[in-house]
């Protein structure tokens, strides 16, 4: 079991064995100015990738707790910080912090990442809605950016790569998820950049679940995705969201839960 820490101006992961409980690699804390968004297993448990906010991927060997491999990805805080001026997604100035590289504190970018080590593949999605495929080179023991894409419209906050199949699922805070053929997403990112034909479209799926939603879970068999979903107060209309304030949601309770679709019969 793997698990990020975290402090005001520190992070660091730690490997915990479920067998003993017990610590079994504890890298030390880095001083950074970046948070940690996301980590998994390479495989076996011998190594770890690591996702920060500013959109550094990185893959770690556990035992001695080196970075084997490392990608920064483009329109993160490095890119950024070309522009003194640049906006975060959400429109307000990026603030700044005293540090060697005077990296910005606020505008959280990336989000989430998925791992198939059986197919040398990490996936991510960041705060502007846009997910990118990275594949690991073995020999080279290096990462490739393969393609990108436009996910949502709007925050990406989950993104997964499908267990079976050649398929990719992304969920968002404009509402949906989505199912994405990746062969199909390779020929729209690369030689056919503007015009896709409908049957050659890379969107196989689409819910409108009318939340936001959080985070994303695939089964074994990839024919079901859990989705956890939740709704602002503030876009509720004003009586009802009073009430529920006022912890009496009547007839009405906010949206917070979970929604599990079956891909195969397309039914919630």
């Amino acid at each position: 079991i793997a698990a990020t820490r975290a402090s005001e101006k520190y992070h660091a992961w730690t490997v915990y064995s479920s067998d003993t409980g017990q610590v079994s690699a504890d890298q030390d804390f880095v001083e950074t100015y970046y948070d940690p968004e996301g980590l998994a297993f390479y495989g076996d448990g011998d190594r770890l990738v690591t996702l920060d906010d500013r959109g550094r991927v990185s893959l770690w060997d556990v035992k001695s707790q080196k970075i084997i491999a490392g990608i920064d990805l483009p329109g993160g805080a490095a890119d950024r910080l070309k522009d003194p001026a640049s906006k975060d997604p959400y429109g307000t100035a990026l603030q700044m912090v005293d540090g060697p590289d005077k990296v910005p504190r606020e505008g959280q970018d990336f989000r989430s990442m998925s791992v198939d080590a059986s197919r040398n593949l990490v996936a991510i999605c960041n705060d502007r809605g846009e997910a990118t495929l990275l594949r690991f080179d073995q020999k080279e023991e290096s990462f490739r950016e393969l393609f990108s894409w436009q996910a949502h419209n709007g925050p990406c906050t989950a993104i997964r790569i499908m267990p079976v199949g050649d398929e990719i699922v992304t969920g968002g805070w404009d509402g949906a998820i989505a199912v994405w053929d990746v062969a199909r997403l390779a020929i729209r990112t690369t030689s056919e950049p503007l015009i896709v034909r409908q049957d050659r479209s890379p969107l196989v799926q689409i819910f409108e679940t009318g939340f936001r939603v959080n985070d994303l879970s695939v089964s074994a068999d990839g024919r079901l995705v859990a989705a956890a979903v939740s709704i602002d107060i503030a876009e509720l209309d004003p009586k009802i969201a009073k009430r529920i304030e006022a912890g009496d949601p009547g007839p009405v309770a906010p949206g917070n839960g979970v929604l599990v679709y079956d891909l195969d019969g397309s039914d919630e």
